[in-house]
């Protein structure tokens, strides 16, 4: 019995010990457990180090590829902004030598008219005095050639004749000896005004012809322009109102820039009608439509759309959501919305929400990131028991 409870004691002794080496190896194996549950969480944080520094580096060649696109819109809406500055300036200063041209011109007239009014007076006064000298001549040659018959004549008669002769020579006078010769200063004058005024009238017609081109490469460019909307505008309004069409239409077409231009919408269903009796929804679409319709044109790099989608039902939604998606190739698009079907579709949502009284939490989910992670997740073994 004795060395039966000897026995005992050893083998509970190597049961003790065995089981302190089973708790240690236990202690170690859950080490060993946790050690590689870290190793394959920091292999889990390192591919997504990597997978995030992917995005940052797509995201920068985004944002350079944006720079780039902005920096030449920037230039060519720059360098068109200076043609039409350029325009505009030559054109104000070609109406402002027009009106100094035309004052000049005036003056030139006036002057004209008033050294022609003392050209025609001298040439008559010239005239009239050449007549009367030459009458005289004629006459005093016929008294020159009469008989003297002094013993006919009384003393009375010849004092007569001497006093209707004086009375005559008094009626030629004040005869004017240089009226030939200011008359030739007086048309010299006239002709130099008269240059002039055909070299004026030379100008004038090249500045109303320089305005006038310009005029008509603004007409153009005007009309290229709005043939190019209108017909982008009635292609997106056919995509965002299927069976329906839209149109621009010039009040003026013979004149344009001296009249406005209206909109004739016919939704899907309805009759053509005039923007202002459609619906607030249809007058969205028609909005939108003629947005995109310039976008297309003349492309910019960045929009700002605030509850566009506020009156409209399910399927405009969609539809718009789609051409947002479409546009968003070449452009981007910031929209505020409450409606499910832009939330989906957008590439980041950024919320805005009130968690604590008078503090406001914004934060930011990227759609694409997050359905990635939802895969992984379902991706993961699940262990068993």
């Amino acid at each position: 019995k004795q060395k039966e409870l000897e026995n005992q004691k050893v083998a509970q002794k190597n049961l003790n010990n065995s089981n302190k080496i089973l708790q240690k190896t236990q202690s170690k194996l859950n080490e060993l457990n946790k050690n590689k549950e870290r190793e394959i969480q920091i292999f889990n944080i390192g591919e997504e180090i990597k997978e995030t520094e992917k995005q940052v580096e797509l995201v920068i060649e985004k944002l350079e590829k944006i720079q780039v696109d902005l920096k030449i819109e920037t230039d060519n809406k720059d360098e068109k902004q200076n043609e039409l500055d350029k325009f505009s300036s030559e054109k104000d200063e070609s109406w402002k030598k027009q009106k100094e041209y035309q004052k000049v011109l005036t003056d030139l007239k006036s002057d004209a008219s008033m050294e022609n009014s003392k050209v025609i007076n001298f040439d008559s006064k010239r005239l009239i005095c050449t007549d009367q000298i030459e009458a005289f001549y004629q006459r005093s040659k016929d008294y020159g050639n009469l008989p003297i018959v002094t013993d006919e004549l009384s003393e009375e008669g010849l004092q007569s004749d001497i006093v209707l002769t004086t009375k005559q020579k008094k009626a030629l006078e004040p005869v004017n000896l240089k009226a030939i010769e200011e008359f030739d200063i007086i048309k010299e004058r006239f002709d130099e005004i008269d240059m002039r005024r055909q070299t004026i009238q030379r100008e004038r017609k090249a500045i109303f012809d320089a305005i006038e081109k310009i005029d008509l490469e603004k007409t153009r460019t005007f009309m290229k322009s709005y043939h190019e909307i209108n017909r982008e505008f009635s292609r997106i309004f056919q995509k965002l109102s299927p069976g329906g069409s839209a149109k621009m239409i010039l009040n003026r077409p013979d004149k344009p820039f001296e009249g406005g231009i209206s909109i004739e919408a016919r939704p899907r269903g309805k009759k053509i009608s005039s923007l202002e009796i459609l619906s607030g929804g249809e007058k969205t679409l028609v909005a939108l439509s003629f947005i995109f319709a310039v976008q297309e044109f003349y492309p910019a790099p960045f929009y700002v759309l605030d509850e566009i989608d506020a009156s409209l039902d399910g399927p405009n939604v969609h539809r718009v959501s789609m051409l947002l998606r479409e546009f968003s190739a070449q452009a981007q698009f910031l929209v505020i919305s409450h409606r499910e079907e832009n939330i989906v579709n957008a590439d980041r949502i950024y919320g805005v929400a009130m968690q604590q009284s008078g503090i406001t939490d914004i934060f930011s989910v990227d759609l694409e990131d997050e359905a990635k992670r939802l895969l992984d997740l379902e991706d993961v073994p699940i262990e068993q028991n």
